[in-house]
């Protein structure tokens, strides 16, 4: 629900999710596991703590980011941001290949610092598959590939951006995809 004054929408929030409720419901939504009710109250809270001097805790930047970066890179709008339920079970073996074809490519050009042709006849090699199909799945699925890399449940993630490296090359690989 919605309060409108002077042009602006203020949404009302019965209480404010903590970081950690946060970047649990952010992390269920990123795995499939959450519900399009969730991704709903984020992206409320969001807006309402646009609204404050704090503004939104990183978190739900994160969210944010990471659910326009996934849009940008040609998800729908719903599925992006979660709103929409989307097929039930695990995706498709193809899919899953493809998003790990596209996560040893960004392994090895941001954690390691190979270029982009490189890490791509390598990341083939690893997975038996083919240079071309590495460029494609790396171009498909690269944003939901930095999204499970950011988000491990058994470890630090894979990729550091509080890492200046890290965070330069991830920042050029984004800006020539919106480019």
């Amino acid at each position: 629900m919605m309060k409108r004054w002077d042009g602006y929408h203020f949404p009302l929030v019965d209480m404010a999710m903590s970081d950690v409720e946060v970047f649990r419901i952010a992390g269920d939504l990123r795995a499939d596991r959450g519900t399009p009710e969730q991704a709903c109250q984020l992206i409320t809270q969001f807006v309402a703590a646009a609204y404050t001097v704090e503004g939104p805790s990183h978190e739900l930047v994160t969210f944010v980011r990471d659910a326009l970066a996934d849009y940008l890179s040609g998800s729908t709008f719903a599925a992006a941001f979660h709103v929409k339920r989307g097929r039930r079970g695990r995706p498709a073996a193809n899919v899953r290949a493809r998003i790990a074809l596209a996560k040893c490519m960004l392994r090895l050009h941001v954690v390691h610092g190979a270029p982009l042709e490189d890490a791509a006849i390598a990341a083939a090699d690893t997975l038996n598959s083919n240079r071309t199909k590495a460029w494609e799945a790396f171009g498909d699925c690269k944003a939901k590939a930095l999204q499970e890399m950011r988000v491990r449940a058994d470890g630090p993630p894979e990729v550091d951006e509080t890492f200046p490296l890290h965070r330069d090359r991830i920042i050029r690989l984004f800006k020539a995809a919106i480019a």
